[in-house]
């Protein structure tokens, strides 16, 4: 049912509103805005295009807990190493097509220039990643959230 999107302390608004537009485009619902180190002004709005509505009902959190949804998905673009794993990433497609879609689903994406912390991504029931060039892995963070809600986008509700 509804798919929601947190962005954990964005820096730039061209990215959040970027977010706001392709949320319309793939028919996410909120977006939740977590401590935005950035004015979420007029940038953010000439960039969300037909997504202004979500720009303007964002609802800004202190924290994780403060969105309530059923199952919390972390993403990142590096998926640790040796002595920093938390858990196996899936991905994207993978993850679209086992989750329950009856359920509130929240998707984070951390900060444009480290990410989420683990602290944070212990707060997430699973973890997302998206298969990039092993030699410049990290995406934009809309680029990010355009391919997450494309492949849910492609998946049919599991109830």
């Amino acid at each position: 049912m509804p798919l929601n999107v947190l962005l954990v302390e964005p820096k730039t608004p061209g990215n959040i509103g970027a977010v706001a537009r392709v949320m319309r485009n793939f028919g996410a619902q909120q977006l939740f805005l977590l401590e935005p180190r950035c004015v979420v002004g007029e940038r953010a709005r000439r960039r969300s295009r037909g997504g202004e509505s979500i720009l303007r009902e964002a609802t800004y959190v202190q924290r994780i807990a403060d969105c309530e949804a059923d199952v919390v998905i972390g993403t990142s673009g590096v998926t640790g190493d040796s002595y920093n794993v938390l858990r196996r990433p899936v991905g994207p497609r993978d993850l679209a097509q086992r989750l329950d879609r009856s359920r509130d689903i929240l998707l984070v994406f951390g900060r444009e220039d480290h990410g989420l912390s683990n602290k944070e991504l212990r707060r997430c029931d699973a973890f997302a990643h998206i298969p990039a060039a092993r030699d410049y892995p990290v995406l934009n963070l809309s680029h990010a959230v355009g391919i997450m809600l494309y492949e849910f986008s492609r998946t049919e509700t599991k109830t």
